[in-house]
């Protein structure tokens, strides 16, 4: 294994969302209100209608580690069938909103359905890839920010045409899942469909409780609209397009996952002190300039600067929680191993273990989640504030974070200790109170004109990001040991990288 595979992992992690930021941005400023309306409908039907593949992404993996790779051919034959299943489901979706599709509703329906395809091949191909080959799974990643790149050009050369853009979306899906695919089929294990499809089957009450519930957040949406106004949910678009740099954590905490199922266990602390310090430089640039990122996505509207104040502080506080959330879900998952060791999956093979209290807490946080949102809007009102809406929905999903990591710690205590929390505290805590001071003045000494410029706004955006992450590195660096080394790793790590890359 590289020994740079975790800084090739977060570079990879960085230059996905930048080009992604740039892909998005570009899309919404360029197609016309009606042809973004019919992106949208693409997105929301492939996430419904992807719902069966959650269990696919859980069996998988611990099938391959468990085996030493998958027979692709049988594994094939599955995807088809599940794939069969989210056809449906696109099908039933589609027909709710057929009337507003008007001529472009065959063309949503083919791309939707070939997206969904590629996803499931995708996701196949990473089940081996994450476990064996770790390497090809950061660079699949990376294939697919090139892919998505490139289609930006061919977009343009297109005339921005909606067309262009929808099967783009497919393209950007095809190139990572036929890399992954090509180098997965390396690590062949004979087996059966009929096996794959049993140890599936017995495995999926795990994830469709854990996962696949995940689909009723995005009601908070709804909620916004019922209880707020339209403006509130326009606003709360902001939101989720700030959301996107948090995603970052998925790749990391997949490699993590992936040496744990085969038995590796050294390097936690480090991996967890990474994930939670590039969380917290996003949080804090959110926290301390949140007028340059409000003017960037919504220019010339000065209004909304100090009533998303507070709501952006707590959601940016509930989104670092969700990240540790997401990489204690994939350690207690790859901690526990009892399926893998039993040599085949049986339904209860997962009653009373990490991996079924794991899931546990998705339902828990998702059952606070949405059963505080509609008591909190309405206290919301009640205070005066001014977005209620968006105020309720960012403190339910605050106390649903809270109480699912009490959930995790709570468990993982109890059944196995995978992490000294002490000293990550001490190597987490006394950085971020100090660099939470001095961003403070620095935010209030620097003082950059809010303007409608795309370029300018965006250069102020990238220089207060700049800015709080030297300010939590150079502190994080000074005041904790283990940072040090985590930060001289990454260095030497680089400038290997570098080299290598040279040589070539």
């Amino acid at each position: 294994m590289p020994r740079h595979l975790r800084l090739l992992g977060a570079l990879t992690s960085l230059v996905t969302l930048a080009v992604s930021l740039l892909y998005n941005v570009a899309i919404t400023r360029k197609l016309p209100i009606e042809d973004l309306g019919l992106v949208t409908l693409l997105n929301a039907s492939t996430v419904f209608s992807l719902l069966p593949n959650a269990v696919l992404g859980f069996a998988l993996p611990r099938i391959t580690a468990r085996d030493g790779g998958l027979d692709l051919k049988a594994v094939l034959g599955a995807v088809t069938l599940f794939f069969a299943a989210s056809a449906g489901l696109t099908a039933g979706y589609l027909a709710t909103v057929w009337g507003k599709l008007g001529a472009s509703g065959l063309l949503v329906a083919a791309t939707a359905l070939a997206s969904e395809l590629f996803t499931y091949i995708s996701s196949a191909a990473s089940s081996v890839l994450m476990v064996k080959d770790r390497g090809r799974f950061v660079y699949s990643n990376l294939l697919q920010a090139a892919a998505k790149l490139a289609a930006i050009g061919v977009i343009y050369a297109a005339g921005w045409s909606v067309a262009a853009v929808l099967w783009s979306s497919v393209a950007i899906t095809a190139v990572p899942a036929l890399y992954g695919l090509r180098h997965a089929a390396k690590y062949y294990v004979p087996s059966s469909l009929r096996r794959y499809l049993r140890e599936i089957a017995h495995a999926s009450w795990v994830p469709l409780m854990g996962y696949a519930i995940n689909a009723f957040r995005s009601l908070d949406a709804a909620f916004i609209g019922v209880f707020g106004a339209l403006e509130q949910a326009g606003l709360w678009y902001m939101f989720f397009m700030l959301s996107k740099p948090y995603a970052f954590s998925t790749l990391i905490s997949g490699i993590t996952y992936g040496e744990l199922l085969e038995g590796r266990r050294g390097g936690l602390h480090k991996d967890l002190l990474m994930v939670m310090a590039l969380s917290t430089i996003i949080s804090l640039s959110y926290i301390f300039f949140e007028p340059y990122y409000v003017n960037f996505l919504r220019p010339g509207e000065r209004q909304y600067v100090a009533a998303l104040s507070l709501p952006l502080f707590l959601w940016s506080a509930a989104n670092v929680i969700g990240n540790l959330n997401y990489f204690l879900t994939n350690i207690m998952q790859g901690v526990d191993r009892r399926d893998i060791q039993a040599g085949e999956i049986r339904a209860r093979s997962y009653l009373g273990s990490l991996v079924l209290y794991a899931h546990l807490a998705e339902l828990l946080f998702t059952a606070i989640y949405l059963g505080s949102i509609i008591p909190l809007v309405e206290l919301s009102r009640r205070l005066g504030v001014e977005y209620y809406a968006i105020m309720g929905v960012v403190a339910a999903s605050l106390l649903a974070n809270a109480a699912a990591l009490a959930f995790r710690l709570a468990m993982t205590e109890r059944r196995s200790r995978v992490i000294d929390w002490r000293p990550f505290l001490a190597d987490y805590l006394p950085p971020l109170a100090a660099s939470s001071a001095v961003l403070y003045f620095v935010s209030r000494l620097l003082r950059m004109p809010l303007v409608s410029s795309v370029y300018i706004s965006l250069a102020e955006v990238a220089a207060a990001l700049s800015i709080t992450a030297a300010v939590y590195v150079g502190l994080s660096a000074a005041l904790s040991r283990n940072f040090r080394e985590l930060l001289l790793a990454a260095l030497r790590n680089l400038l290997l990288l570098l080299g290598r890359l040279g040589e070539r």
